[in-house]
């Protein structure tokens, strides 16, 4: 029962509110009309308008649009005409022909406004007339009421541009093209600040340690030997894979190129076969270490490619196993040559292939080209 109370007393409530918005709106519509039947219509257009807002009727919406028209506000009259027209139609009211007639008479006589875009493209540009959002209406034709206008351009980053437009009320387009929208100047540091300067280049860039294997391929070169003399000694000599193991360091020069210098210890097996009528054969163990400098040039944030020169010191080397006493190699001697690589690192774990050309001193009596090609894994450290 008490909810059936408190239900009946909102009702009451909500309908006395209503009959007072229908009461206001009857006053300021009686007020309207004398106002009007005075040849007060600047007066009394805003009365009609407030009557409208508190009750929404056709009638009103009418008599609104008719007080627009007689003080020159066409584009208000003709915008009301047409939402009277489509008000009247959803409500099966037969004055819908009337206000179409009169929106229809009022459209040849409308003023337009035209905002064209800046010549050059403004990010996040945002535009306004008389304080409404119009941004998305740039560059079409809008009616308007004749009188001054004003349109306002803004964008972050940027001054903003103003212009105040007169409208003249005789059925023209007035275009109005943006201006420049100069960019704002950089905030002065406050003092006791330090300017921002970009972060310099770390110039150590890290030490990697590569583990493999690699594969040299010998050249015999003619110079004869102690059971052949005059011979082309060495006809057949190659390489057996080997192990290797180095250790790159990378001074960054730019952003770019690095400098890295490096050591690595380089075993390897030699096996020879040599030319008929001889049919020898020598087995020779080579430990070579090898210090390197190469230039480094960046690919991306993985990727790089080095080339640099390289010399290889005979650390040992073992006494040959076949009948040729001179093609021991000894230790002390050097190889030279030139090394070129490609790197790739994700994280701290990368690979590295390596083709590397140069001259081998296989034995005081045999010097050959050599033409290398490593493959290694690396860590970061």
């Amino acid at each position: 029962m008490v909810v059936m109370r408190f239900a009946a007393l909102l009702v009451c409530v909500g309908v006395g509110h209503a009959r007072a918005d229908v009461a206001a709106a009857q006053t300021l519509y009686d007020q309207a009309k004398q106002l009007e039947a005075d040849g007060k219509y600047a007066d009394a257009c805003p009365l009609f308008e407030a009557s409208y807002k508190a009750d929404a009727q056709i009638g009103v919406l009418l008599n609104l649009a008719d007080c627009h028209d007689k003080i020159g506000r066409t584009a208000s009259a003709w915008v009301e005409f047409r939402d009277a027209a489509d008000m009247a139609a959803k409500r099966g009211d037969n004055r819908e022909s009337y206000a179409r007639d009169r929106a229809a008479a009022i459209a040849p006589r409308l003023d337009k406004l035209r905002i064209s875009a800046p010549a050059s493209v403004v990010p996040g540009l945002s535009v306004t007339r008389d304080g409404a959002d119009v941004t998305a209406l740039i560059g079409t034709d809008v009616p308007v009421d004749p009188g001054s206008h004003v349109v306002e351009a803004s964008a972050p980053g940027y001054k903003s541009w103003k212009q105040t437009v007169a409208v003249q009320g005789d059925g023209s387009t007035v275009d109005v093209p943006i201006g420049t929208l100069d960019k704002l100047a950089e905030p002065a540091p406050v003092a006791g600040t330090p300017a921002h300067v970009d972060a310099p280049l770390p110039r150590w860039g890290g030490v990697r340690v590569f583990v493999g294997t690699s594969f040299d391929g010998l050249e015999g070169q003619p110079g004869g030997s102690n059971m052949c003399p005059g011979m082309f000694c060495g006809s057949g000599p190659h390489n057996l894979p080997g192990f290797s193991l180095a250790v790159h360091a990378r001074v960054n020069l730019d952003p770019s190129w690095s400098f890295d210098p490096g050591a690595g210890l380089h075993l390897r097996r030699i096996y020879t076969e040599h030319c008929s009528p001889c049919m020898q054969t020598s087995d020779v163990h080579l430990d070579d270490l090898e210090l390197f400098g190469t230039f480094r040039y960046g690919l991306g944030p993985h990727a790089s490619l080095l080339v640099g020169p390289y010399v290889a010191a005979r650390v040992g080397a073992s006494q040959p196993l076949g009948f040729d006493q001179s093609a021991v190699t000894n230790a002390g001697s050097f190889d030279l040559g030139l090394a070129a690589a490609f790197e790739l690192f994700i994280g701290r774990w990368g690979g590295r292939l390596e083709l590397q050309y140069g001259t081998q001193q296989v034995s005081p009596a045999l010097s050959s080209a050599i033409l290398g090609l490593g493959a290694s894994l690396g860590v970061r450290i």
